[in-house]
């Protein structure tokens, strides 16, 4: 029988935009085991729960990153529609002591400079609950010393990636899952990035994944049980 992978709830609900507290609390009511945030330096140095796409749409700025002033003063609906209008950007520690012991995925977008690296660290280091994994690219977590309560998951994209997450011995790795077939070899636990529709879900349960994210995360575990006895 197929073990179902985890269900990592992302992006936007119906009722708030990503990278929010309410988006963690809906995804986990509607199925899912664990929750995905972004986070990303403003250009002051601030550690936010968002992404830099979202900022610059924010803000726009030319080349810069906006400042964390300019950012959380917005209301979201400019970017998100008027469902998000009652959400703003938080700092990183506010969103994490919002959404308390909720399992976490925390994606790393953009560099983080070293005093924004350092504040990280610090931010995982207190968060004993929970669960935290942290994604990101292999140049930024390979070496990386983290506490025994923090997974490493390297996001690849070829196989150079593959072979500095897997001499790197992090404890898996994640690709889109139209890439999934590349890495049927590679000696660690896969997750699939985007299983929102069924073909996206019959190639990461083919892969054997052990988690995926997705933005349906009912239908998610719906479609997967059908399709897991179907087979039996």
């Amino acid at each position: 029988m197929d073990m179902r992978p985890q269900i990592v709830g992302c992006g936007s609900s119906g009722r708030a935009p990503p990278n929010t507290v309410a988006a963690c609390f809906e995804a986990i009511d509607g199925g899912a085991d664990s929750v995905a945030v972004d986070v990303c330096e403003t250009g002051d140095g601030v550690l936010v729960a968002a992404n830099l796409r979202t900022l610059r749409l924010l803000r726009p700025t030319g080349a810069g990153v906006p400042t964390f002033e300019a950012v959380s003063s917005a209301p979201l609906d400019e970017v998100f529609g008027p469902h998000a209008s009652r959400h703003r950007i938080v700092r990183l520690q506010t969103f994490l002591s919002e959404v308390g012991g909720l399992p976490l995925h925390i994606r790393i977008d953009g560099p983080l400079r070293p005093a924004a690296w350092r504040a990280f660290e610090s931010t995982l280091f207190a968060r004993e609950s929970g669960g935290t994994t942290v994604l990101g690219t292999p140049d930024r977590i390979v070496g990386w010393s983290v506490p025994s309560h923090v997974r490493r998951v390297a996001l690849v994209e070829g196989a150079g990636d593959v072979y500095d997450a897997v001499t790197g011995h992090v404890d898996a790795v994640a690709a889109s899952t139209r890439s999934l077939s590349m890495f049927g070899r590679v000696p660690l636990p896969l997750v699939a990035l985007d299983c929102d529709t069924r073909s996206a879900l019959v190639r990461a349960q083919s892969a054997g994944v052990v988690a995926v994210f997705t933005e349906r995360p009912a239908w998610f575990r719906c479609a997967w049980e059908e399709r897991r006895d179907a087979r039996v």
